[in-house]
C-alpha cells in the first residue's frame, strides 16, 4: 500500500515548500473542525467590534471622513515615540487586513507624517514603500490564514463575488500573478476580501508577493498623495504621472487578456 504523504519521513534539514506547508495546514485543520469554527466565530465577532468603532463612534467617524484632523496630534505623538508609532502602525495594518477592514486612512496618515518629517517628496516614495511592504505582508498573513480557514461556509458567502476572479483567472490562463496584479489595478474586489478569496484559489506565494507588491502601488500612491495634501490630486503632473504608471501597469494583463496566443508563443502561460 501506498505510505500517506504526512508519514513519509524527511531526510534531516530538509525543508518544506511553501505549497507543502498550506497543504500540511489544511490537513491538520481538516481533523480539527471545531477550533476551525471557533476562529471563525471570532474572527466575525471581532469584525463587527471593530466596525462598530471605527464607523459609528465619534472619533471613528472623525477618522474615517477626515484624517487631516487629528494629523497633527499623530504627528507629535510619532515625533516622541517612533518606534511604538512604527509597531502601531504595522499591527493595524495587519489587523485591519485580516478584518477585512479599509486601510486607506493608514495610508493617508503614512503620507501625511512622513511628508512633513522628511518634506514631501522623500516623505511621499518613504511612505510608499512602508504601506506596500505593509500590504505585502498582510496579504500574504491573510491569503495563507484563508487557505488555513477555508471551510465550505466561508466559501459559499463569498461565492458570487469570487466567480469574477475566476472568470478573470481563466482569461489570463490560470497566471497566478497576473491576476493578483489585475485585481490590484482595476479593483475587482477590495483589497481584504480579495486577500481572502486568493487562498481558495490555486496562487502562489510568490505570485501575492509580487502582485501585491506592483500592483497595489497606485492606490497606495493615491491615498498616500491624499494624505499629504488634497490639493496635489489635481495638479495635471501629479495625474499625467499616476495615469502613466497605471497603463505600464496594466499593459502585461491587458496583453494576456487580449492577445493570449503571444505568450503562448513564447512560452508562458
Amino acid at each position: 500500500p501506498q505510505t500517506p504523504v504526512s508519514e513519509v519521513p524527511r531526510r534531516p534539514g530538509s525543508t518544506l515548500r511553501p505549497t507543502q506547508i498550506c497543504d500540511n495546514i489544511q490537513s491538520l485543520m481538516s481533523s480539527h473542525r471545531p477550533l476551525r469554527l471557533i476562529v471563525l466565530c471570532l474572527l466575525f465577532c471581532a469584525i463587527i467590534v471593530a466596525a462598530l468603532l471605527l464607523f459609528f463612534t465619534p472619533r471613528g467617524r472623525e477618522i474615517m471622513s477626515d484624517p487631516h484632523q487629528i494629523g497633527p496630534d499623530l504627528l507629535r505623538w510619532v515625533t516622541l515615540h517612533p518606534i511604538h508609532a512604527s509597531l502601531t502602525f504595522f499591527g493595524l495594518y495587519i489587523l485591519l487586513s485580516l478584518l477585512a477592514l479599509p486601510v486607506w486612512s493608514l495610508q493617508m496618515f503614512s503620507g501625511y507624517i512622513l511628508s512633513r518629517i522628511f518634506r514631501t517628496l522623500p516623505g511621499m516614495f518613504l511612505a510608499i514603500l512602508i504601506c506596500q511592504i505593509t500590504a505585502t505582508i498582510a496579504a500574504l498573513l491573510t491569503f495563507s490564514f484563508s487557505r488555513w480557514l477555508a471551510a465550505d461556509w466561508f466559501h459559499q458567502k463569498i461565492e458570487g463575488r469570487i466567480q469574477k476572479i475566476k472568470s478573470l483567472d481563466q482569461k489570463l490562463g490560470h497566471n497566478g500573478f497576473l491576476l493578483v496584479m489585475a485585481v490590484r489595478l482595476i479593483h475587482v474586489m477590495p483589497f481584504a476580501l480579495s486577500n481572502y478569496a486568493f487562498g481558495l484559489l490555486q496562487i502562489t506565494l510568490a505570485d501575492i508577493t509580487i502582485g501585491t507588491f506592483l500592483g497595489g502601488i497606485p492606490g497606495v500612491l493615491f491615498y498616500v498623495v491624499w494624505g499629504i495634501h488634497a490639493r496635489l490630486l489635481h495638479d495635471w503632473r501629479f495625474l499625467s504621472a499616476y495615469m502613466l504608471l497605471n497603463l505600464i501597469l496594466l499593459i502585461p494583463v491587458a496583453l494576456r487578456y487580449l492577445k493570449p496566443n503571444w505568450f503562448k508563443k513564447i512560452g508562458v502561460e
